[in-house]
């Protein structure tokens, strides 16, 4: 009943009711739920539509786990249409609420911390992506178990980060951790290896630049020691 009540809602686009009353406190997970709807068929638009719908009936009712959920889930739906800087918005929203709320070392701030910066890396600035990311890591670090995935998560984008700011022993070690947080969580599941395949790469790919980095260095200091050594400025 629940799943033809969402469907009805994104097919036909009919408004819920703004109405106060009994029904009034639900209608912003009605919404949402056919945001998710829409958004496991890859209906961005629709979803979109629904996860503002389910926003402005979470601001009236003053539901705040409405508004933080939907506006990650406009976060995620602008990230998926390739909308980093409306994506970053909706995010950035979500961790203020989070951060008021909670307080600045909650994990779920932390799993908002993750999404800021993760914007920010794909957008290619670095320098506004690093210490969201950085402090991700230090906030998730201190959950407990139940947040392992996030820190794995939060690990990974950041291994991301320093491989681009050429930080290649850094980068192999964060993405050495959530590789194995990810293990440690699923060893024997076929999915978990797929989803940490990419980063078990990149992490052998930056231990080899980072060993291939420090042996040009050696190559390098030895020439100048021989070179030096020639020309008489050193005697050993």
């Amino acid at each position: 009943m629940k799943q033809r009540l969402a469907r009805a809602i994104v097919g036909a686009g009919v408004l819920l009711s703004l109405c106060a009353g009994a029904g009034a406190a639900e209608d912003w997970k009605v919404a949402t739920d056919a945001g998710y709807a829409a958004f496991r068929e890859n209906r961005l638009a629709e979803a979109e539509k629904n996860f503002k719908l389910g926003l402005a009936l979470a601001e009236k009712e003053g539901a705040k786990a409405g508004i933080t959920s939907n506006l990650g889930n406009l976060g995620v739906v602008y990230r998926q249409q390739g909308k980093q800087p409306q994506a970053r918005e909706q995010f950035a929203r979500m961790l203020q609420i989070l951060e008021a709320g909670l307080g600045k070392d909650h994990p779920e701030v932390g799993n908002a911390l993750t999404l800021v910066g993760e914007t920010y890396l794909a957008e290619g600035k670095l320098a506004e992506a690093q210490p969201r990311l950085e402090r991700a890591v230090t906030v998730l670090s201190k959950a407990g178990a139940g947040y392992q995935r996030n820190l794995a998560l939060a690990l990974n984008n950041l291994g991301t980060l320093r491989a681009h700011q050429n930080r290649f022993p850094e980068a192999a070690q964060a993405y050495r951790r959530a590789l194995d947080i990810n293990m440690n969580a699923a060893p024997q599941d076929p999915s978990t290896i797929r989803r940490w395949a990419t980063p078990s790469i990149a992490w052998g790919a930056c231990t080899r630049r980072s060993a291939a980095t420090r042996k040009r260095r050696r190559h390098s200091s030895a020439r100048s020691r021989s070179w030096r050594k020639r020309s008489g400025r050193i005697t050993r």
